[in-house]
């Protein structure tokens, strides 16, 4: 457990959410942004209210990141979906043996818990089991206060590590969808070293604003399947005020990602700021 976790374990909610949001603004540069809870009307503010007042009912069921497989299955079929080699309930019980060169390793109930093993950097069993412990011991959804995690099943799961066509990363497209809507897609770029972030419409135009980390430093070509990735990503969103879907392109097919639906839990700066408030404009926000 980290200091920012020990400090603020026992803190409820909206102290949490508070101070989260002045720090990361603090962290990249903004040290007065504003913070309305009340009426929220940038996009970071109603994706905090959202947390607060506001749970899809299937929210769990989406962010679990196997069960969720099952939805997409049913929904677009299997070949839209990533297959699962291997799931553990129990760390001791992890083993590697069988597995590709390159695989990567996902606990269900949470965000951002992933190792990667390739030919070149293989994983340690060992450390492997200790990380896998320290996750299934983890509510994620009660440290970061995003309750509809604490509801899925803990277990882990083993993914093969696809790549693209050069043998790099596959591009992860994040898709934006108001109320059902996709309206952005956001692109990451280099990110164990540069990382740029950039944000495109419908259409593929740039556009003059990012979250986090600085814009693009080169050219992204568009997908060959975006007019299906932005079909699939609104028969995912139906029913959400604010949904973030995220969508592959591998060898001429759309493979689903994940769901989230506060996106960056609502803590990421806008460069400029006022494109915090251009798409909480189009975010609305349920009667609670």
């Amino acid at each position: 457990m980290n200091i920012r976790q020990v400090l603020l374990r026992y803190v409820s909610d909206r102290t949490f959410n508070v101070i989260m949001f002045y720090y990361m603004h603090a962290r990249y540069g903004r040290r007065f942004p504003s913070l309305n809870l009340e009426s929220p009307r940038s996009f970071n503010e109603k994706i905090i209210w959202l947390k607060e007042n506001w749970v899809n009912p299937n929210a769990a069921n989406f962010t679990d990141k196997l069960g969720v497989k099952r939805i997409v299955t049913e929904l677009l079929g299997k070949d839209h979906v990533i297959p699962t080699l291997k799931t553990f309930q129990c760390a001791e019980d992890i083993s590697l043996e069988g597995l590709p060169d390159d695989f990567i390793i996902k606990a269900t109930h949470g965000s951002g818990w992933n190792l990667i093993n390739t030919l070149k950097s293989p994983l340690c069993l060992r450390s492997v089991r200790s990380r896998a412990e320290e996750w299934l011991k983890t509510d994620y959804g009660a440290e970061e206060r995003e309750r509809h995690y604490s509801k899925i099943p803990r277990q882990i799961i083993i993914e093969p590590l696809l790549k693209s066509m050069d043998g790099g990363p596959l591009v992860d497209y994040k898709i934006f969808c108001f109320g059902g809507r996709a309206q952005f897609i956001q692109v990451d770029l280099d990110r164990f070293s540069n990382h740029t972030r950039g944000f495109f419409d419908r259409n593929w135009e740039r556009l003059p604003f990012t979250t986090l980390y600085p814009q693009l430093s080169r050219e992204v070509r568009r997908p060959n399947g975006l007019e299906n990735m932005l079909r699939i990503a609104e028969l995912l969103a139906v029913g959400s005020p604010f949904a973030r879907i995220d969508l592959y392109e591998h060898k001429g097919m759309v493979l689903f990602g994940e769901v989230t639906f506060y996106h960056g839990g609502g803590f990421e700066p806008f460069f400029p700021p006022k494109y915090d408030g251009v798409l909480g404009n189009m975010l609305v926000l349920p009667v609670p």
